[in-house]
């Protein structure tokens, strides 16, 4: 068994308020124990991984776990027709040249479940290691530089102003993040309107209620609003909005961000004509501001917008 720890680079992370880089595959246990050094992530990794081959039948022959050899890509050599002009390389590369031999599969789970987890509660950590995600590409090693590099151009491509914009992580705990409405206004139109399938067509892959005729998963995936859950973990549907704007009747799928003397709020919500609409309210002040009068505002303002549209 060998495990390939080069995509990403854990060093670069460690400047973030979190200081570690979450890794793209955790197990479940790690949740609750997670490993204390990469000797021991790499050998709870294995042995797990050895242990399920097994089980369908494959035979391991060593419980040691080794390193895997850095990834190398298959380059094509050059064709030509036969008047000598160049043409397109060939897709197909000899079994002899690939990196990988198939001896087993697993099909990955829907990804829903893992960001529902991720946005509800407001899980730092789950955040960070969907920044780490994107930062592993093939052949390269992953930093935090280039993961926030391919999240700004992914920003960019959707047409969004980054003016004023500063990413430095993926939690948003960092003190050096900035961000503005109107990023974040024109990233939830963009999410809003992406076109998301069907429940038909992916049957359980969705959430079983859509935000109301554009199927938007996204917003079925954020906290909502006055659900009334008291749950400690905030892991409910009503997330960290579970016990705001009760009572209302508003329909308001939003996140929360939340910083000694800083509070946020994004998201969708219903107006009174039936229109789904974006907003974003960005506060900062002192750090001993209180919270709860920061949030009582915001909920004060998502009322009054609904009542005015």
């Amino acid at each position: 068994m060998r495990i390939d720890t080069l995509p990403l680079d854990a060093t670069s992370f460690e400047a973030t308020e979190l200081g570690l880089a979450m890794p793209a595959v955790r197990l479940r246990e790690w949740e609750n124990r997670p490993p204390t050094s990469a000797a021991e992530a790499r050998r709870r990794l294995g042995a797990t991984l050895i242990a399920e081959l097994r089980r369908v039948g494959i035979t391991v022959a060593h419980e040691e776990v080794t390193s895997a050899p850095a990834y190398r890509p298959y380059v094509p050599p050059p064709r030509q027709d036969e008047k000598g002009r160049p043409l397109p390389p060939d897709l197909l590369i000899p079994l002899s040249q690939r990196p990988e031999q198939g001896v087993a599969s697993v099909r990955s789970g829907s990804p829903f479940p893992f960001l529902a987890s991720t946005l509800r509660p407001s899980d730092n950590l789950r955040a960070e290691a969907l920044l780490a995600t994107v930062a592993v590409r093939p052949g390269e090693t992953g930093t935090l530089k280039s993961a926030l590099k391919r999240e700004q151009a992914i920003l960019q491509r959707l047409g969004l102003d980054l003016s004023d914009v500063v990413l430095e992580d993926g939690s948003g705990l960092g003190r050096g993040n900035r961000l503005t409405p109107r990023l974040l206004t024109g990233l939830l139109r963009e999410l809003y309107t992406l076109p998301y399938p069907t429940a038909a067509q992916y049957g359980r892959e969705l959430p079983p209620a859509l935000y109301h005729a554009r199927h938007n998963a996204f917003a079925e995936l954020l906290p909502q609003a006055g659900t009334g859950e008291d749950v400690p973990d905030h892991d409910g549907r009503g997330g960290t909005l579970a016990r705001r704007l009760v009572g209302t009747g508003l329909d308001v799928r939003a996140k929360t961000g939340t910083l000694p003397g800083v509070s946020a709020l994004a998201g969708y919500l219903t107006a009174k004509s039936g229109r789904p609409l974006a907003f974003a309210v960005l506060m900062n002040g002192p750090e001993d501001s209180p919270i709860l009068t920061l949030r009582a505002l915001q909920d004060q303002a998502v009322r009054d917008i609904a009542a005015a549209f």
